[in-house]
This record gives C-alpha cells, structure tokens and sequence, in this order.
C-alpha cells in the first residue's frame, strides 16, 4: 500500500525528532512513529518505531515492532541491521521480567509505571486502559513503582524486578482509599504537535538530513582550505631548506646553525603530514556532505541509513530516513 501525504508527513516529524541536535526526543518520535502507522501501516515505519519504544523501555511495543519490522522488510533489511536488531530482541526478551495487572473499577484508567535508576532521572511510562482490562508489561530489572488511577482513586505497587521475574498483580480501585485531591495524570495524546525542529525544517522546505549535509560539507571544505594553508606553508619551508643546501649539501659554521636546520626539517614534515590529513579529510567530508544533501532533497524517496545510538540495552541500529 503506498504511503498517504499525511502518513509521510508524520513520520517525517519522528525523524526530525530523532535527529534533534539537542538530543533525540523519543517519546514525541513515538508518538508521530505511532500516527503515521495508523495511517499507513508499512513495514518502514516499524524500524524507527521499535528504536523509539526501545529507547523509553517500552519493551513490549518494542519487540511487536522490531519482530514485525525483520518480518515484513525481509531481504530488503541490510544484514548488519538485521543482526543488531536481533540482538536487542535477544536481549530484550532476556534480561526484562513479565508483570501483568489486572486493573478493577475505575472508567478510563491511567497506569505510572517509574523506574527508579542509580544514575540520572526515574524512567516513566504511561499507559491507558478502560474499565477493567487487562496490562502485561516487560519491565527492566530494578525498581518500580506503578500506580493506576481513575475517578479519583488510586491504587499502586512496588515491585523489585529482575530477568526471571513473572507476576500477576491485581489493582483494585474500588478498594483503594480515595486519593487526594490533586491534579491526574495528563493521558497521552495520540497525535503530537508539530516539534521546532521539523517545524523549522518544513519552513524552509529542508529535511534534517540535508540541514546535516551542509554542516557536514561545511567541515569538509573548511578542511580543504587549511590543507591548501599548509602546503603552501610547506613548500616555502622547503624552498627556503633548498636555498640553504644547495644539491642537498649542507654546510653549518656554527652548531646553533645545524640545529636550526634540524628543527626546519622537523616542521616540514609536520606541514607535509597535516597538510595530507587536512586533504584527504577534507575530502570525504566534502563528498559526504554533498552525498547527503542530495539524498535529503526528495521527500517521498525510500531512503534507508543506518544509525549507531546507545541505551539501558547498550548499542542499537534503527532504519533512518523517507518512505
């Protein structure tokens, strides 16, 4: 099925939210993962939407996606992707534990669940539910608190969760005392508003992937011109050693001479070293940055490339790019 104009143009806002120079914002790319699948329900969209749900260590959403994504991509999935990505299923599905609630009482039901972690902030996760449903999770070992709440009532757990964990909760709202008044959890919204970022790149009619060819470029030709700075350096440096041993026959009065000679020598071929770097350097970045601006220039290319990214399951691949 081809892909709408709005499908695209969701999954475009997850990408540039994936590529955030701040930091990739994976709860929002989630989100818009989320939209443009309802809508278009391709196989492309899985691989950025199993990152994002991996990422939050939304697990059981993650490896639906991963598993439907290796499925449906088949042999259009590069190899090397396809192996890391199997990785992160292995590990996904070896190193969580399996809670399931049973949530009672209550109409439109929000459940917390928040990992505490020894560094940096808790993790949390949303979840919607109706009147009495059901909730398995695949929750990453350490400590959590979940709490459902609805209609004003609460009712929570506190759960020390390892690899080998298997539970079945039970939730009960109408046996709970009445929570205090405050304000209850915002739900999630299923539709995200439009980030800065893809905002500014839609503006300007420029996808995150050209905005990063340019300053990839810009690097690449910067390079070139200090690598053309030092060679020019260099020759001078070797025309003034030539003037000074004419036939490559050195003659020095004094030992302060020699070494300074030495010393000559040893620059030049500081010079000749940076000033090959600084080329050949500059030159891939340049037909790199060139190579991206180009290939971000289409939005409706089926364009896939692969990005490196580090979490709680160590290091991940995910499909990048247009479909």
């Amino acid at each position: 099925m081809e892909p709408s104009d709005e499908a695209r143009k969701y999954f475009q806002i997850g990408v540039e939210l994936l590529q955030d120079p701040d930091g990739a914002r994976y709860e929002e790319a989630l989100k818009s993962f989320r939209q443009a699948y309802q809508i278009s329900p391709s196989w492309k969209i899985l691989g950025n939407f199993g990152l994002s749900a991996l990422k939050l260590e939304r697990c059981v959403e993650a490896i639906d996606a991963y598993e439907r994504y290796l499925s449906g991509g088949g042999a259009q999935i590069d190899p090397s992707e396809r192996a890391q990505i199997q990785r992160d299923l292995d590990i996904m599905k070896n190193s969580t534990g399996s809670v399931t609630l049973h949530v009672k009482g209550g109409t439109a039901v929000t459940v917390n669940d928040t990992r505490t972690r020894a560094v940096g902030g808790p993790v949390i996760n949303a979840y919607q539910l109706a009147a009495n449903q059901t909730l398995t999770l695949r929750l990453v070992a350490g400590h959590h608190s979940i709490v459902a709440t609805a209609d004003g009532k609460q009712a929570g757990l506190e759960l020390d969760i390892s690899s080998d964990t298997k539970l079945d909760q039970e939730l009960d709202l109408d046996k709970s005392p009445v929570a205090a008044p405050g304000p209850a959890p915002a739900p999630v919204p299923a539709v995200p508003a439009p980030a800065p970022p893809a905002a500014a790149a839609q503006a300007h009619g420029m996808s995150g992937v050209r905005t990063v060819g340019l300053v990839v470029g810009g690097v690449g030709v910067a390079a070139l011109v200090g690598g053309a700075v030092t060679g020019i350096l260099g020759a001078s440096k070797q025309s003034s050693l030539n003037n000074e041993c004419p036939n490559h026959t050195c003659a020095y009065h004094t030992a302060a001479e020699e070494k300074s000679f030495n010393s000559d020598k040893d620059s030049l071929k500081t010079y000749g070293t940076a000033t090959t770097a600084l080329l050949i350097g500059g030159g891939v970045l340049a037909a790199t940055g060139v190579t991206l601006f180009i290939a971000g220039g289409s939005k409706h290319e089926e364009g896939v490339s692969l990005l490196t990214t580090f979490g709680p399951f160590g290091a991940s691949l995910a499909a990048r790019g247009a479909f």
